[in-house]
């Protein structure tokens, strides 16, 4: 399971709970939409070059954001987590 992955499957109420009391990142919400619009776009059949670049210019992120926040919502959680 990825981070993605986990962040995505908790439900609405419980997300906006855990956002307020600052056990998540108040980022996670816009990371998890660089990673979504990424990932349509590779879908759609950009290359991952043209699908940062894309990424950064309508969420108004730099591309090197934009690939560090797709690789850490890549990255697999260790077992003990999800």
């Amino acid at each position: 399971m990825t981070i993605y992955q986990l962040a995505a499957s908790l439900p609405p109420e419980q997300f906006d709970r855990l956002d307020r009391a600052g056990i998540l990142s108040k980022t996670l919400r816009r990371d998890m939409q660089v990673f979504e619009r990424f990932a349509e776009a590779v879908d759609r059949g950009l290359s991952r070059m043209d699908a940062y670049a894309e990424v950064s210019r309508t969420l108004y992120v730099s591309e090197e954001n934009a690939r560090k926040i797709i690789r850490r919502m890549s990255e697999d959680l260790p077992e003990a987590v999800g």
